[in-house]
């Protein structure tokens, strides 16, 4: 028997439990997610088993776990994994595999979706599902030209959609967001496969490369770090929004490759690498999103401050260097220029509106907020967080306090470095603005005054993910383990968890309660007293973790069919093919619906207005009586009444959701010829119904 039983033959039998657990665990956690949390019996987690998927989880799983247990094929995945990375980014994009929430509609428009294959479509994120995607899609019906820099279908008139929400345009300027290119090379649904995938795998590689900087080539902890990085629920629950993945990428590989400019002294290399970190900073400018941007651009000048101390003594700049460099930074303000001086007006409206031109924040107030990640493992189950909606409370892991307790232990040892006194000190300065708040003159001079503080408790944990793990892999070096350290973080962890459980103790159950502490003791166990015959399983139950807090925060959809075949919108899309270009509204129904007719290409006066046109309100309000209400970005909402007087023009209802009260005339006067809406209108010397699907009706406006 023992003969039988040699170390292959056990190494392959753990592998294969180990990955049948893990997928047992994930289908588990995947049937509470796509039933919201309410599963009562056994047979609702197994009774949509499909065995192509457990297939598929499970030769995944035991490819992991081969990797981990078998050296060889670790070092030969190592070397062939921006191949490996290319093959599933393939696999993705061929059948249009991707994550948005877009068939979200189908259950607003009451039909079955049939596209999402995994986990469920998340209605929350609403600025994704009901905004940007339905948005693109406009943009492959747009009249002005397919991937216009202006589409006069968002608004119903000509709107800039290159800075502001940021659609793809067919444009050589579109190489700053290369992961926009899969929506003008490809069909709507390998588009989203490209962007949402392409990201994910992007943003996972770089991170990877990114660790092994920190960690001098711990592999081990870079794969953790990629982990945290890529599943992060500041990362998953706003995937596609605001540029995070993005900013993300670009701080990230804009520091490995300057690395690798000042350690090389090849002059055609360096002009790879300097038109490398130029792509990035475009690619960061062009997010357009200062509430993250400010704090990432301090991580930025951090990491570039350490790079520099890091190489000082083996970097030699030549003539060749200084014109590459000044050539990029040429090229780099023309496009920037191109694009500021194009969209010059757009600009100068989103600084002048109500909101969020003239938000000014001073911090604050996030103190109970600090160790936010004892929760995250469960939002994705019923999409709630105990502090505010759960995508506002997602921020990264840092397993606080553990980095300033890992400092703290490594100062008095002295083996501090450069990076980790830069990150502790922006660590402490994000802080600061989060918990006490800053006067408001410093706000101003720190540029802070731009930022939300619930973002900067983003880039406060980053910091804290970034200067954890370089000094795990400081204190994993030791020969020594020290008990006393690993006492202390577990008391520290552990009293983040009692504190964080008190202050909401609804929000777990026993259970689940249970299991928050078992998990992060042995996850902080493992930070501290690593030994390498366990290493291989904490780093397992790390990725476990991370995954089931992330990877089934959005769904795994295959294809856009549902929605295009939603019967009320198909309707809609065959009136406007036998009269197209004319101007039609989203009557008595509120956001989402107003952006639904984008996705067949119809001209939507009040789908999202990205930036107002003052001027066309003005129309309906030629006192300008209500012009604070309709300056702002909005989702604009409007309702049919019989007399002016009934009720005020122009309602506020929320920072960026207001409500028009219009009457017949208003509609003539703002040129809308088409209302889409479920209310039946019986007013037939006004209104002619010209179609209908569902509960849906289309008028004519006489």
């Amino acid at each position: 028997m023992l003969k039988i039983l040699n170390c292959k033959s056990v190494k392959a039998i753990m592998a294969g439990l180990g990955a049948l657990a893990f997928v047992l665990v994930c289908w588990i956690y995947e049937s509470y997610v796509s039933h919201g949390g309410n599963i009562t019996s056994a047979h609702e987690i197994f009774s949509n088993v499909q065995p192509l998927k457990f297939i598929c989880m499970f030769g995944l799983f035991l490819m992991v776990f081969t990797l981990l247990l078998a050296s060889k094929t670790r070092d030969l995945v190592f070397k062939y994994r921006f191949v490996l990375a290319g093959l599933f980014f393939l696999l993705c994009l061929i059948p249009g595999i991707h994550g948005s929430s877009v068939g979200y509609y189908d259950l607003l428009f009451g039909i079955v979706n049939g596209d999402v294959k995994m986990g469920a479509s998340r209605g929350i994120r609403v600025d994704e599902w009901a905004t940007l995607t339905p948005m693109t899609f406009s943009q492959y019906h747009n009249p002005d030209g397919a991937f216009s820099y202006f589409n006069s279908l968002v608004r119903g008139e000509p709107t800039d959609v290159f800075i502001e929400y940021g659609l793809p345009v067919a444009s050589l300027i579109t190489i700053y967001r290369p992961f926009y290119i899969g929506y003008i090379l490809f069909p709507i649904a390998q588009g989203l496969a490209f962007f949402w995938y392409g990201r994910l795998i992007a943003l996972f590689l770089v991170s990877f490369e990114f660790a092994r900087l920190l960690t001098k080539d711990n592999r081990r902890l870079s794969l953790m770090y990629a982990l945290a990085i890529t599943f992060a629920p500041a990362v998953q629950w706003w995937f596609a929004i605001n540029g995070f993945v993005e900013m993300l990428i670009d701080v990230q590989l804009a520091i490995i490759i300057f690395d690798k400019f000042l350690l090389c002294n090849n002059s055609k290399k360096r002009i790879f690498y300097t038109a490398i970190i130029v792509l990035c900073a475009g690619s960061f400018i062009l997010t357009m999103y200062p509430a993250w941007m400010i704090p990432m651009a301090y991580v930025l000048l951090g990491l570039i401050i350490w790079i520099f101390i890091k190489n000082h003594k083996l970097y030699k700049i030549n003539k060749i260097d200084i014109l590459t460099i000044a050539v990029g930074v040429i090229l780099l303000a023309l496009s920037m220029g191109y694009v500021f001086m194009k969209s010059a007006d757009t600009i100068t409206a989103m600084m002048n509106t109500a909101y969020p031109g003239k938000r000014f924040e001073t911090g604050g107030g996030m103190a109970k907020w600090m160790a936010t990640y004892i929760f995250p493992m469960w939002y994705s189950i019923g999409a709630s967080s105990p502090y505010m909606n759960v995508c506002e409370a997602s921020f990264f892991m840092d397993f606080f306090p553990l980095p300033y307790i890992f400092f703290i232990y490594l100062l008095a040892k002295k083996k501090t470095n450069s990076l980790l006194w830069i990150m502790m000190a922006l660590s402490i300065f994000f802080g600061i603005w989060g918990i006490f708040g800053f006067p408001a003159i410093l706000a101003k001079v720190t540029f802070m005054s731009m930022v939300l503080k619930q973002r900067a408790i983003d880039i406060f944990c980053l910091v804290n993910v970034i200067m954890l793990f370089m000094e795990v892999s400081i204190i994993h070096a030791e020969k020594k383990k020290s008990i006393l350290l690993t006492l202390v973080s577990l008391l520290g962890v552990m009293a983040m968890a009692v504190l964080q459980i008190k202050l909401y103790p609804d929000y777990l159950t026993a259970g689940q309660t249970l299991v928050t502490f078992l998990v992060f003791a042995l996850l902080t166990f493992g930070f501290t007293l690593q030994m390498e015959r366990v290493s291989k399983w904490w780093a397992c139950l790390f990725g476990l973790v991370m995954l089931l807090t992330g990877a089934f925060v959005n769904p795994v959809s295959m294809g856009v069919n549902s929605i295009e075949n939603v019967p009320s919108l198909l309707a809609a899309e065959h009136v406007n093919e036998l009269d197209p270009g004319e101007t039609w509204a989203v009557m008595d129904c509120d956001y989402p619906y107003t952006n639904s007719l984008l996705i067949k290409g119809i001209k939507t006066l009040n789908s999202t207005n990205v930036y107002p046109d003052l001027a066309r309100w003005q129309i309906i309000d030629p006192d300008k009586q209500y012009e604070d209400i309709y300056n702002r970005y909005a989702h604009v909402n409007m309702y049919l009444v019989a007399d002016a007087n009934d009720k005020d023009k122009f309602e506020l209802a929320g920072t960026d959701f207001i409500y028009i009260n219009a009457t017949y005339q208003d509609l003539k006067d703002l040129n809308i010829t088409y209302i889409f809406t479920r209310t039946v209108l019986t007013e037939t010397d006004r209104y002619d119904l010209v179609g209908a699907g569902g509960d849906w009706k289309i008028y004519k406006v006489k």
